[in-house]
């Protein structure tokens, strides 16, 4: 499990290094596509998209799981980041390819994009779990205790259902 940061400024000097990385790759983009302002709309609104994906991640790690409701606001706004990102790209790269490969590009984005939304979303349950109230999660860990419900050989519980949780 990782470990909550300080809310503490200036960033980490790693993710420091990133974000310069990620305005240099960005204006380097942005100066190769001067002249199609369709290229640079994708680029900037791209470049947007994923800076805010990663404030939305850190904002995420800094929440204490005790403020369930901003954790799953921000798991949701991560969510709709990653979809945008996904379709944008899934655009640009279905056009250059044949009809079929375009179709399995859409297909697959389709299928991130949903499998994302269920997993960040719909279902917090043991994506999350730090973030159900503490009874849920000793019901949980109770009837997991009593049932050996292991679906897969690595282990996976099946989650307990109880009232309110």
């Amino acid at each position: 499990m990782p470990r909550a940061r300080d809310a503490s400024w200036p960033p980490s000097l790693l993710s420091a290094l990133a974000m310069a990385f990620h305005a240099l790759n960005t204006s380097a983009a942005v100066y190769r596509s001067r002249g199609d302002a369709a290229a640079v709309a994708f680029v900037l609104a791209s470049s947007l998209a994923l800076a805010l994906l990663f404030l939305c991640v850190c904002l995420f790690e800094e929440t204490p799981p005790a403020d369930a409701a901003r954790r799953r606001w921000l798991r949701a706004a991560a969510w709709l980041l990653s979809a945008a990102l996904t379709v944008a790209f899934a655009c640009r790269v279905a056009r250059a390819m044949p009809l079929a490969g375009g179709v399995l590009v859409w297909a697959m984005s389709a299928a991130t994009v949903g499998g994302g939304f269920y997993a960040l979303v719909v279902v917090h349950h043991g994506v999350a779990a730090e973030d159900e109230a503490p009874s849920c999660t000793a019901a949980r860990q109770r009837h997991n205790e009593r049932h050996d419900n292991t679906l897969l050989p690595m282990g996976i519980k099946v989650m307990a259902r109880e009232k309110n949780c």
